[in-house]
């Protein structure tokens, strides 16, 4: 015998939510620990969580808080406002970006995905 089930713990409506895969984590810059701070050797800072967004068309990083993660959105408490264009793509390809890069919006037809390689 098998079974399907669908189990959902939480909703909400009308929240501002991205794809999971353009949520990004970097480790803070260096000096970014206030200098009355405790300095422990085992104490790594903790990564900042957060998205790229494009600005015209050069990439900006805003640090963001995160609630209810579903099957591929994530919803974004703070951080990001309404209508902010986030860029996604594979996690590879958004560690190497960097505020002020340029970048090209890429636009996907009807029935096309980021993972094809048609042209």
């Amino acid at each position: 015998m098998s079974a399907t089930a669908t189990i959902t713990t939480k909703t909400r409506n009308d929240v501002i939510a991205v794809p999971l895969q353009a949520i990004v984590e970097k480790q803070p810059e260096e000096g970014a620990k206030p200098a009355n701070a405790p300095a422990a050797a085992a104490d790594k800072p903790k990564p900042i969580k957060g998205v790229y967004y494009m600005e015209g068309n050069k990439v900006k990083f805003a640090a963001i808080e995160t609630g209810i993660t579903g099957e591929s959105d994530i919803e974004i408490l703070s951080g990001v406002s309404n209508g902010t264009e986030v860029i996604t793509g594979p996690s590879k390809n958004l560690k190497t970006l960097k505020e002020g890069d340029t970048v090209k919006r890429k636009v996907f037809k009807p029935g096309e995905n980021s993972n094809s390689n048609t042209k």
